[in-house]
């Protein structure tokens, strides 16, 4: 049974957890055994991961976030030195072999963009020719309807032929990878 159907609540957190959770599970809209099966598939991964010894106590009562025996505890270490080495690990420098960059004016143009979920909505674009919706790759298509550049685009999470035949026979392609 799922919350929402038994009340027709509409979609909030606060709505499908806490109290409410609770007066479900007491009126039998949801199971105790749903419950149990929710927490076993929680605690399983949290003792086969070892988080039950050497990590810090439970120092935080959900219910009340007034309570007295909340505590903020700093986690962060040196979390934003290991956030920098990953950063810098992974920024990929652009080699411009012959002097390609910045493009000049390319009579056809590929944008390809791996995956498909990295595709915004088609409102926060320009052109809806091609939908990739992100601001710079609307800007990219502003200046290629300027430049007269024809623009081919391919977004299949899957279909790698569909990106090559996108790309084939254009002066440039740009690929955007999430």
């Amino acid at each position: 049974y799922s919350i929402g159907r038994a009340q027709n609540l509409t979609f909030s957190p606060l709505r499908y957890f806490g109290q409410v959770l609770v007066q479900q599970v007491q009126g039998g809209a949801v199971s105790q055994s749903r419950i149990d099966d929710l927490a076993t598939r929680i605690l399983a991964a949290w003792y086969y991961l070892g988080q039950d010894s050497g990590y810090p106590s439970v120092n935080f009562d959900s219910w009340s976030s007034s309570n007295s025996g909340n505590q903020h505890v700093n986690v962060q270490s040196d979390h934003k030195n290991i956030i920098r080495t990953v950063a810098a690990a992974s920024t990929v420098l652009l080699k411009n072999k012959n002097n390609v960059l910045p493009l000049k004016k390319p009579t056809s143009l590929a944008v390809i963009v791996f995956p498909q979920a990295a595709i915004p909505s088609p409102t926060l674009q320009e052109s809806t020719a091609v939908q990739i919706g992100t601001a710079i790759l609307g800007h990219l298509l502003k200046a290629a309807s300027t430049d007269g550049t024809s623009v081919t685009s391919s977004t299949s999470d899957t279909d790698t032929n569909a990106a090559a035949n996108a790309a084939r026979g254009k002066t440039a392609a740009i690929v955007v990878v999430t």
